[in-house]
């Protein structure tokens, strides 16, 4: 959706993560997708996205790779053509990660700083943890009550809890998923 905006519509996405050092793979952010697009040639220069299209010999920025521990570092900077923003595992699994104090309102903050109130930007939080014990859903007041879309009130926040069975069966023929079966991980 990123590169399609970029290519299409001429708009910017920034790759949300919450420390520096999740961003340390960002070299190859384009590798899983970048056969979708052929003709085009992208690149990662410092914290920026780039994009050269077909023909042209300029780097075009189509993105920014941002920390949200650092992100009251660029309270001023604009970002007029920003209209999506990935925020890539907010969820934390169980471990040795911890959510940044009051991190609900420093995403909130940053994500004023970037909208700036223009109501042209969208935020996809995307997880592959299930725990709906986080600061987000708590502040939110966001329940799994065993739908598969929730939206609040105003419609400004919609969850879609993936039950995918057919993930679930496919991994369960693997020797992997026959390994971990009847397991608390395999639950997971």
């Amino acid at each position: 959706q990123a590169i399609r905006n970029a290519i299409n519509k001429n708009e910017q996405f920034i790759y949300l993560r919450r420390y520096k050092t999740e961003l340390t793979a960002k070299m190859a952010f384009f590798d899983d997708v970048m056969y979708k697009f052929p003709d085009y040639v992208f690149s990662v220069s410092g914290n920026e996205a780039r994009m050269k299209r077909p023909g042209e010999k300029k780097w075009e920025t189509i993105g920014y790779f941002i920390a949200l521990s650092n992100s009251q570092q660029k309270k001023s900077v604009p970002y007029p053509r920003v209209t999506l923003i990935i925020f890539d595992e907010f969820i934390i699994d169980r471990g040795a990660v911890h959510y940044l104090p009051n991190e609900v309102k420093s995403f909130l903050d940053f994500f004023s700083t970037v909208d700036r109130y223009q109501d042209k930007t969208r935020a996809l939080l995307i997880s592959n943890t299930v725990s709906v014990m986080n600061p987000y859903f708590v502040e939110w007041k966001i329940k799994d009550d065993g739908v598969e879309w929730w939206t609040d009130p105003s419609g400004f926040v919609v969850v879609h809890f993936i039950r995918d069975t057919e993930f679930s069966k496919a991994v369960r023929t693997t020797r992997l998923g026959q390994f971990i079966a009847g397991t608390e991980y395999g639950d997971y």
